[in-house]
């Protein structure tokens, strides 16, 4: 199995060329029988129906070998049917396809499949009446059908059963070539491990040949194109899911093997599902992820849907993990957009919203990733003395899962640090009192996580492994602040009274200095920075120790200035607190209970003692 590299291309390209030759022979003897009789045509269109129906189950992530056809069989009967829907392809035969019998495979529209989800969530839909409905779908007479819609639709069923589900197994196998080290007994030696490596690698590699070949794309591309233009001639959503599906995983491969570029027509498709009300999350990821492998220009529609959608994942409760990778792509494809509306992000509700979960994200993902380095750590001090074998598995397999959040929410970090700086440098959403007071409250915060007391609790040996990079890091934060000039920003950072500390800007320019972090320009601008604060602190008041408890936000502890009383629970905050509660999860912190404009109301009795305080207070100096 463990074939040197080039001998593996060779036998590949080898295996190739016999698909293609194969493909081509077995097209041109099932031409010459189809063509002979309408008897013959009936036959092999109930056989295509057939065999794709009786194969379901090799879509599933798991399935028994036994009961489907296999990866040989499946990729062979999808080349033969490309050459058959060559000819539709060429002449751009769009009229010859009809969706209304894509149910004989049971498809289902991606309507239908909303409706259903949205049924089910609703009223708890018998399941019996939709395979009852099921059944009569499938009850066809064979000479109703369309030879040309039969062939296209088995031939995306076969691109599902056969590229993509070749993609799954790539991705199995890198994720054992991730996992193998940790996760191997320790009886086994050093080299057994390496040999088993290099055979999951040998076996990626022979899977990504047939991708990287021109057999491929010369028979997929074309095909893909007319895939995306069909939906110019009906509403995308009377297709189904696994349509879509096919377009977007093989228009990946595309990009990522070929160069291919993302077409006029594939954006304005992109564009209309995202500007849908389709709540499928997967879906629209896989929509997602199309944008974010190439830099393209974004049109205005475009580039707000994906900001309402970033806000919107919020919702999505149950893919709480999931919502932070797509808010990843969503960063790199809104900071590599050509036309740079985010540039000129006007503060509009939706887009303080959108910077809101941004700041949120930046404070979780870092927080959850250095607990994760903690863990780590732990698990590594325990392992030194542990020698009972299932506790050492079990330490092993902690260190694992710790491994990979803290990489992935590192990962995170890096992104959501570089759309901070970015909105920092090129536009002043950031310094609007709605989402000022809690991005330097993090920032703040960030900046003690790193350089400030409990920083000795993340050394740990080989950090580079998990993706941590604590000098890059300080690095990222220190960049932020240095872009943070305008007085606005430097107040803000000083008034933070839940995080700010003088004495941690002066370690973390020290840090930089000793350990040549910057370069330095940038040392002296930091140094700048640092004095300027100091100068902000000593002109400062501090008037909050003589406040009144009464008087204080319960959540924010800075004093009131606008009282308004949360029907909901019946406490004060200020009006600074509610709006920021707005543009997060809309829930009243106190009780859960959701919140709106409708659920406030002005604390007038708060309003007159706050006057008469600060007029005495006023008075007696």
């Amino acid at each position: 199995m463990n074939r040197e590299t080039g001998e593996l291309r060779n036998i590949g390209t080898m295996i190739v060329h016999k698909l293609e030759y194969l493909a081509q022979n077995v097209y041109d003897m099932l031409l010459k029988l189809v063509s002979k009789s309408e008897k013959i045509k009936n036959n092999f269109l109930n056989y295509l129906i057939l065999v794709v129906n009786s194969n379901r189950n090799r879509a599933k992530m798991v399935y028994d070998y036994k009961d489907v056809i296999s990866d040989g069989f499946s990729i062979n009967l999808n080349n033969v049917l490309a050459i058959f829907c060559e000819q539709i392809v060429r002449k751009q035969l769009f009229n010859l396809i009809d969706i209304r019998f894509m149910s004989v495979f049971d498809l289902k529209s991606i309507r239908e499949s909303e409706d259903r989800k949205e049924d089910a969530d609703q009223n708890g839909t018998d399941d019996q009446t939709h395979k009852d409905a099921a059944s009569s779908r499938k009850v066809f007479k064979m000479r109703n059908l369309s030879f040309s819609t039969v062939v296209f639709f088995a031939k995306l069923m076969f691109s599902n059963y056969s590229y993509i589900k070749f993609l799954e197994h790539i991705k199995l196998l890198d994720n054992e070539i991730y996992s193998l080290e940790l996760l191997q007994s320790e009886r086994e030696s050093h080299a057994r491990i390496e040999y088993l490596r290099k055979e999951l690698e040998s076996k990626c590699f022979a899977l990504r040949i047939i991708f990287s070949s021109e057999f491929f794309k010369q028979q997929e591309e074309p095909i893909t194109s007319f895939l995306v233009e069909f939906t110019e001639h009906i509403d995308f959503c009377d297709l189904p899911h696994q349509y879509f599906e096919v377009v977007f995983q093989i228009q990946t491969l595309l990009i990522r093997e070929h160069q291919e570029f993302l077409s006029n027509r594939l954006l304005g498709l992109i564009e209309k599902i995202m500007c849908s009300k389709i709540r499928n999350l997967h879906f629209k990821e896989s929509v997602i992820k199309i944008l974010e492998l190439k830099t393209s220009s974004l049109s205005e529609k475009l580039f707000q849907s994906l900001i309402l959608f970033y806000s919107d994942l919020h919702h999505f409760d149950e893919f709480f993990y999931d919502k932070f990778s797509i808010r990843y792509y969503i960063h790199n494809i809104l900071m590599n957009d050509l036309n740079g509306h985010i540039k000129s992000l006007a503060p509009t509700t939706e887009n303080l919203r959108f910077v809101n979960f941004v700041i949120d994200d930046t404070e979780s993902q870092l927080s959850s990733a250095l607990n994760s380095i903690i863990e780590i750590k732990r698990c590594e001090e325990k392992l030194k003395y542990t020698k009972d074998r299932e506790e050492r598995k079990s330490l092993k397999s902690n260190m694992l899962r710790a491994k990979k959040k803290a990489t992935s929410s590192f990962i995170f970090v890096d992104s959501s640090l570089k759309m901070v700086s970015f909105l920092v440098e090129e536009c002043d959403i950031l310094t609007r009192h709605e989402v000022l007071k809690k991005f330097v409250t993090i920032l703040n915060c960030n900046l003690k996580m790193i350089v400030g007391p409990k920083c000795n609790d993340l050394h740990i040996k080989n950090p580079d492994d998990y993706n941590f990079k604590p000098k890059e890091l300080l690095r990222k934060i220190v960049i932020v602040y240095l872009k943070m000039a305008d007085d606005v920003y430097l107040d803000a950072i000083v008034q933070d009274h839940s995080y700010f500390n003088l004495s941690l800007f002066k370690r973390a320019y020290f840090i930089c200095e000793t350990k040549f972090i910057l370069d330095q320009n940038d040392l002296l601008l930091f140094k700048r920075l640092v004095s300027r604060l100091e100068t902000i602190q000593s002109e400062i008041v501090e008037d909050d120790e003589i406040v009144p408890d009464e008087f204080i936000d319960p959540i924010t502890c800075d004093p009131i200035t606008d009282p308004v009383i949360l029907l909901t629970s019946n406490v004060t905050v200020d009006r600074s607190t509610f709006d920021a509660i707005m543009l997060g999860d809309q829930v009243d912190p106190f009780n859960r209970e959701a919140l709106d404009e409708t659920k406030i109301k002005d604390n007038e009795e708060m309003k007159k003692k706050l006057e008469e305080y600060w007029e005495n207070k006023k008075n007696k100096k």
